[in-house]
């Protein structure tokens, strides 16, 4: 609402004033006990869906500041990582993979988005786009740290997933978009 009607002065102030309300949806909810993460997300797919100025130009700017935290913590997890310990890993990581990829997350998809009226071919590229990446590794760092304790390395499988899943959905999606119609020609995010 405040950036539909409020006009900053300098331009790139909308991308601060963003990135501030995305600090405070994450610390309000924390402070009281709550889900930052949750707050953060729903905040994100609020604010996303609205009409607001500048909006092409916010999108590039958390396109690229979302790629540079990426990197970031690849590279910070890729130091945590032993590679001694993940032959021992490998085929129930790629187990879980695989079950993610064609039964878990489709059969998700399909149960919370079918009574929405998607579209096939939607729940089909939402399915195999799935949650993978930095966000998934760094909620293993969560559960490995945490006071939990368990037999199985669990940052390890998670992070042998997150390849997996990079290996085969990341390189393919480009593809599987395609071939459902579901790449927008526009390039539009308005």
């Amino acid at each position: 609402l405040c950036l539909r009607k409020f006009d900053f002065s300098t331009s790139g102030f909308d991308a601060i004033f963003v990135l501030a309300v995305a600090l405070l949806s994450y610390a309000l909810p924390t402070l009281v006990g709550g889900n930052g993460y949750l707050s953060a997300y729903i905040v994100g797919i609020v604010m996303g869906n609205k009409k607001i100025r500048n909006k092409t130009a916010l999108v590039h700017f958390f396109d690229g500041l979302t790629g540079l935290s990426q990197m970031l913590i690849f590279f910070m997890l890729g130091l945590l990582a032993f590679p001694s310990q993940i032959p021992q890993i490998l085929l129930p990581s790629l187990a879980i993979a695989l079950f993610l990829t064609f039964v878990a997350r489709p059969v998700a998809v399909w149960g919370l988005l079918s009574p929405l009226r998607a579209r096939l071919r939607q729940m089909v590229v939402i399915s195999w786009a799935g949650l993978r990446g930095a966000a998934s590794i760094v909620f293993a760092i969560l559960v490995t740290v945490s006071p939990v304790n368990t037999d199985y390395d669990l940052f390890h499988i998670a992070f042998c997933v997150v390849l997996f899943s990079i290996a085969l959905q990341g390189s393919l999606l480009p593809f599987v978009a395609k071939k459902t119609g579901m790449i927008d020609e526009t390039g539009s995010v308005l």
